[in-house]
Parts: C-alpha cells; sequence; structure tokens
C-alpha cells in the first residue's frame, strides 16, 4: 500500500490517504480532485525519470554528482507538470512508495527541496552501483572499430542492462506498471492531434503534450480495424488477452463509439457510422471526439494484457448517461485484467452509480455466482476492498464510501437535484 500527504497545495489545505487500486475523486470544480491526481502521477512517474537519468550518466561516465542530478530532475519534473505555480510556504508533498521508502517536497530556507528518505537513497545508490559497473565494462572494452558480431554483443549488452535498471526502479518504487495520463479536454486534443504542425506543441502543458505524443505514436495501428488488427499476422502471438476478452471489449467500445475509427496516413482520421457513412473525426460528435481515444487506448491495453496505471479525467465529458455505463464497464474490464491500478476524477452520479452496479455484483455474485453472472459478466464485477472514492471539497477529501454497504455514496453528489426539488 502506498500513501499521498498533501498539505497547503494549491486548492488543497490537508490530505492524507492510502493509493488503493481504484481511486475515485468527485466534488466542485477547483476543488482539489485533479491536484491530487496529478500529485500521485507526478510521484509515480519519477521512477521513468530515474531510469532516463541512469541512461544519460552512463553516456556522461560521470557519477559522483548522479543524486545531486535526480534531485534537480525531480525539481524540472515539478515544474514541467504545474507550471509557473505559486507554491505556498508551508506546502507539503509526500510520498511513501513501501515502509521507509519515501519523497518529500517542501520549501528549507526558501527554497523548494526534494528529501529523499535514507532507504530510497540506499536503493538509488544500488542502482547507480549498477549503471556503473555497466559503464566501466563498456569503456574498457575500446571497440573503435567494432565488428558486425561485436556491434550485435553491445546492443544486446545494452537492453540487458536497461531491463536490469527498469527492474531496480520498478523494486525502489514498489511500481512495475506502465503509466498513463488522460486529461481532460479530449475534444479539442483529437483536433489538434492532427495539425500538430501548426501550432507551437511546446506551448502545451506537459500532460497534455504526453498524452498527444501516445496517441500519435498508435494512430498507425489502426489503419486495420479491430478483427484485422487482432488476428494481422505479425501480431499473432505477440498479445496475451484471450478472444472472449477481447470481444467483450469491442462489443463495449461499439456500444459506446456508436461507429469506427479508421486512420489513413493521406486522409487523416475518420469514423465510419453504423449506417456505412464516413465522417472526418474532427466533424464527428463532441461525444466521440471525446471518447475515442480513452477507448482505443484501452482496447490495445487489453489487447496486450498490459500492466498500467491509468489516470483518467472526467471520462464521462460529452457522453449519454447509458454510455457512462457502458464506458464504466470497460474501465472495469481493464482494471480487473491484471489487477491494474487506476485514478478517476468526475463530476458524473451516472460514472459513480455504474460503478456501484459492479461492487454490488461482486458483493452478492459471491452467494449468487451463476445468477449474477447472466446480468453482469463476471469479468467487470469490482471487489469492494479495491475501491475508494473520495469527496474532494474545501481543501480536504472524505471518504464517500458507506462502511455497511461498501457503496459509494453516489447521492452526495446529485445534491443540485436535493435543491431542485426542495
Amino acid at each position: 500500500m502506498q500513501k499521498i500527504i498533501i498539505q497547503n497545495f494549491g486548492p488543497i489545505q490537508s490530505v492524507e490517504l492510502d493509493v488503493n487500486d481504484i481511486l475515485v475523486f468527485i466534488g466542485p470544480q477547483a476543488s482539489g480532485k485533479s491536484t491530487i491526481s496529478k500529485a500521485i502521477y507526478f510521484f509515480r512517474s519519477l521512477r521513468d525519470d530515474l531510469i532516463q537519468s541512469m541512461v544519460e550518466l552512463v553516456e556522461k561516465r560521470h557519477f559522483d554528482q548522479a543524486i545531486q542530478e535526480y534531485i534537480s530532475q525531480i525539481l524540472l519534473k515539478l515544474r514541467a507538470v504545474w507550471g509557473p505555480t505559486s507554491y505556498s510556504k508551508d506546502f507539503y508533498l509526500r510520498y511513501t512508495y513501501r515502509d521507509n521508502t519515501d519523497i518529500t517536497i517542501m520549501i528549507q530556507d526558501d527554497d523548494i527541496k526534494p528529501i529523499l528518505s535514507k532507504q530510497f537513497i540506499q536503493g538509488f545508490d544500488d542502482i547507480v552501483r549498477k549503471a556503473q559497473i555497466f559503464s566501466e565494462r563498456r569503456a574498457n572494452r575500446n571497440l573503435k572499430f567494432p565488428s558486425s558480431s561485436e556491434l550485435s554483443a553491445l546492443e544486446a549488452e545494452q537492453r540487458t542492462f536497461l531491463n536490469v535498471i527498469g527492474t531496480a526502479a520498478s523494486e525502489l518504487f514498489n511500481e512495475p506498471r506502465d503509466l498513463i495520463f488522460i486529461p481532460a479536454g479530449r475534444s479539442l486534443l483529437t483536433v489538434l492531434s492532427d495539425q500538430l504542425r501548426a501550432i507551437r506543441f511546446e506551448k502545451l502543458d506537459y500532460l497534455t503534450r504526453a498524452f498527444l505524443e501516445r496517441v500519435n505514436s498508435i494512430k498507425p495501428l489502426f489503419a486495420k480495424n479491430f478483427a484485422e488488427l487482432i488476428f494481422d499476422e505479425q501480431n499473432l502471438g505477440k498479445f496475451k488477452a484471450d478472444p472472449s476478452t477481447l470481444a467483450l471489449a469491442e462489443k463495449l467500445i461499439n456500444q459506446i463509439l456508436k461507429a469506427e475509427y479508421q486512420f489513413d496516413t493521406t486522409k487523416g482520421e475518420s469514423l465510419i457510422l453504423e449506417s456505412g457513412q464516413l465522417v472526418k473525426l474532427n466533424y464527428a460528435s463532441s461525444g466521440q471526439q471525446e471518447s475515442v481515444w480513452i477507448l482505443l487506448l484501452i482496447f490495445l491495453l487489453i489487447m496486450e494484457n498490459r500492466e498500467v496505471f491509468v489516470i483518467f479525467e472526467e471520462p464521462e465529458a460529452h457522453l449519454y448517461p447509458e454510455a457512462q455505463k457502458v464506458l464504466t464497464e470497460l474501465i472495469g474490464l481493464l482494471v480487473n485484467l491484471q489487477q491494474n491500478q487506476l485514478i478517476i476524477t468526475t463530476h458524473s452520479p451516472y460514472i459513480l452509480s455504474a460503478f456501484n452496479n459492479l461492487i454490488y455484483a461482486h458483493i452478492i455474485g459471491q452467494k449468487k455466482s451463476e445468477e449474477v453472472k447472466r446480468l453482469v459478466d463476471q469479468r467487470l464485477w469490482l471487489d469492494p476492498c479495491r475501491i475508494s472514492v473520495y469527496m474532494v471539497a474545501h481543501g480536504i477529501a472524505t471518504n464517500n464510501i458507506d462502511p455497511e454497504t461498501k457503496l459509494i455514496q453516489a447521492e452526495a453528489i446529485d445534491s443540485a437535484s436535493v435543491q431542485i426539488n426542495e
């Protein structure tokens, strides 16, 4: 179990919570939901920064200032994620990855300082030693004019080194999963993704940029439809998901998107509607634009049976309530595959009610398995022990799960209906 503490940071006054497998944050706009989810993303993403730091150290063959350089990278990442934020003098961020292994960020002597725990530093130093051994071994080869076989050996050694460093970093951060942040405002991003050459890409915020880079890297895969993608000879044997799981994912996606996505290197992105009509993606409905890359990313993750930690900002945007319910089921399928982790920020009571249905299916399914399976596919059931839901308001986060029923108190998010009824 990992833990995060946030104090006097942005709209958050004081929050301390365990990072459960499924975290759902609800609450008014500007209450701090995104602040918490971005903070968790920030600390979890420092693993990949450490790996990159080791690669750079090997290239420079300079290890004396390894920890100072990594601390500088942490500060750069902090500014990249939150931009030119003015920090309170008593702000405090702390993330615990495992017992006694944590990173704290606070202001000391008028400077923002990351503080690494003793246990973390020990793990970091061990990774640096591995990098140094590899660097020295490579330097001792002194191959000025390597043969093709020697080059192959060097490449194999490089891959081994990256695997060793990656494994050690994952152990240090207690994080083996791929990290994905899916920001809000995706309908605009869908339009932008086709026009990146015409805009100043560097002006986009860090998380938006990272999402667009991921989307653009996988677009060519969808020059084929789902069936062709799955049964492509190059992909046979590569993917681990069973056909029935892929069929369920495709069925859910079709219910939401009501169209088939198609990418063409010359014509760009299009949707083939159920009527057979072809529509350019930037002329499609806002709901389709908003959801298309959530759906396609989830399909690829399920197809590859990949271990992931995904953060969804407002997955319900521009979707009809029934589509929100189906999207929640698709997310349930993803999270159950590899005991994956996810964070959701939402304003939708329909998302919460859909989660409740999947939680209730798990609870009742323990006693009446066959009856419940006929109503809700077992691959969608959600174990209530894996999910935490918090109402974020007035600078704090309050548990929003009924301790007796284990269900989310969805009415807390729909106070507007109470006011209107009154």
